[in-house]
C-alpha cells in the first residue's frame, strides 16, 4: 500500500476494511494486469460500433434479424481473434472482468461529449424522429443531436430511470422511444443505483482508508455496454466445474454486450405498460 495515511499492512483494520469490499476486484495489481491483456484483441468491434443494419432501422419493422446480423458479425470478429485470454484465465474472476468491460465503456464515454436526458426529451425526440414534432425545435434538436452523435463527438447515455420510464409506454411507442434511444445512446449506458454505490464505497475504502493511489477516478467504472442496463447479468452453473462455470458466464457477458437496447424492448411485445416504478415488473419483463 502506498500513502503516508495507510492503514498498515496485514493489520487487523486493514484486514476488516478489505472485507467491507471483498469482490471488487480493486487490487494493486489485478486491474493493471487485466488491462494489459486488451490490446491484443483491439482489432474487435466495441458494443459502440454501428453499422448500416443498425441505422436503417424501422421502428415498426420485426428487430430480429438487423439482432442475429449483428450478434452473428460479432460471433464471427471473436472467432477470428482467437482466445480471448480473459476468459481463458480462471484467476480473472467474474468481477474483475466485468470491471474491465466498464473500463472499456469509460474509455469511449470519456472521449465524447456526454448528454444527459430525461425522459420529456426522449420523447421530444422520438415525436420528432417518427415526423411528429411538438414543436418546431424539437426537430431541429433531433437533426443536430443526429449530426452529432454520428460524427462520434457526443452520446446520450441512458441510466435505468430511463428505462422504467419506457416500461410505461405501450408496445409501440415502446419501441420506437428504443429505437430513437439506440440511434443517440452510443451502445453505452450508466449502471444502475445500487452498482454505482457500491463502487463508490469500495473506491473510498480501498483508496482513502487503504491508501492505494493505482486505482483510476470512480466514475470509470459506472459505464456499461446499454444491454448491460439491469445489470451484468449471468447463470449460475452449480453442477459445473468452476472454472467452465466461470468460463460461460463471462462469455455470456462477452455476448450480450452486443445487443441494442431496443433488441431487450423488443422481447417485451405485448406486455402491458409498467404502473410504477418496480423491480418485480421489471424483473418479469426479464425472465419472461
Amino acid at each position: 500500500m502506498t500513502g503516508t495515511n495507510a492503514i498498515a499492512s496485514n493489520s487487523a483494520p486493514q484486514r476488516a476494511l478489505q472485507s467491507l469490499a471483498p469482490t471488487m476486484a480493486f487490487c494493486e495489481n489485478g486491474i493493471g494486469k487485466v488491462e494489459a491483456e486488451w490490446p491484443a484483441r483491439e482489432n474487435l468491434s466495441m458494443p459502440t460500433d454501428t453499422h448500416n443494419d443498425d441505422e436503417n432501422l424501422h421502428a415498426d419493422a420485426d428487430l430480429s434479424p438487423a439482432m442475429v446480423r449483428r450478434l452473428e458479425r460479432a460471433s464471427a470478429e471473436e472467432k477470428a481473434a482467437g482466445p480471448d485470454p480473459l476468459v481463458d484465465d480462471p484467476s480473472i474472476d467474474l468481477d474483475m472482468y466485468c470491471r474491465v468491460m466498464r473500463l472499456r465503456m469509460a474509455a469511449c464515454a470519456m472521449a465524447r461529449h456526454r448528454i444527459y436526458l430525461d425522459m420529456n426529451y426522449w420523447i421530444w425526440l422520438r415525436n420528432a424522429a417518427f415526423r411528429q414534432p411538438k414543436l418546431p425545435v424539437h426537430a431541429e434538436l433531433w437533426r443536430r443531436l443526429r449530426e452529432l452523435t454520428k460524427s462520434g463527438r457526443v452520446f446520450c447515455p441512458i441510466s435505468y430511470p430511463v428505462y422504467s420510464e419506457v416500461l410505461k409506454q405501450e408496445d409501440t411507442s415502446r419501441r420506437r422511444t428504443a429505437c430513437v434511444i439506440d440511434r443517440l445512446c452510443g451502445g453505452i449506458c450508466i449502471v444502475d443505483q445500487l452498482s454505482r454505490i457500491r463502487v463508490q464505497l469500495s473506491h473510498f475504502v480501498w483508496t482513502k482508508l487503504l491508501g492505494d493511489r493505482t486505482l483510476k477516478p470512480a466514475d470509470r467504472y459506472v459505464w456499461a455496454p446499454a444491454s448491460h442496463i439491469m445489470g451484468m447479468g449471468h447463470a449460475e452453473m452449480h453442477n459445473w466445474p468452476a472454472e467452465a462455470n466461470l468460463k460461460q458466464q463471462k462469455l455470456w457477458l462477452q455476448f450480450t454486450q452486443y445487443l441494442r437496447f431496443s433488441d431487450q424492448l423488443e422481447q417485451m411485445q405485448g406486455i402491458p405498460p409498467a404502473e410504477s416504478d418496480n423491480w418485480w415488473h421489471t424483473l418479469v419483463l426479464q425472465h419472461r
